[in-house]
């Protein structure tokens, strides 16, 4: 099993494909990443070689609203 921990940047993101993601505090993150995207389009193009084994796991507070966050 391998653990990452990252911060949300563009260059964290294109480094390595990973299988399962977690997202923490989305809220918190950028809704663009250096001008890349969003946090969890980013995150799920890392998993792409994966298919049906890829997992992501995104969690934040109500601040977002209904539909984002």
């Amino acid at each position: 099993c391998m653990v990452f921990f990252a911060w949300p940047v563009a260059s964290q993101f294109r480094q390595r494909p990973i299988p399962r993601i977690r997202l923490d505090d989305y809220d918190a993150m950028p809704e663009d990443v250096d001008g890349e995207g969003t946090p969890l389009g980013l995150a799920e193009s890392r998993q792409t070689t994966f298919g049906a084994f890829a997992k992501t796991y995104a969690n934040s507070s109500p601040s977002l609203g209904e539909t984002k966050g």
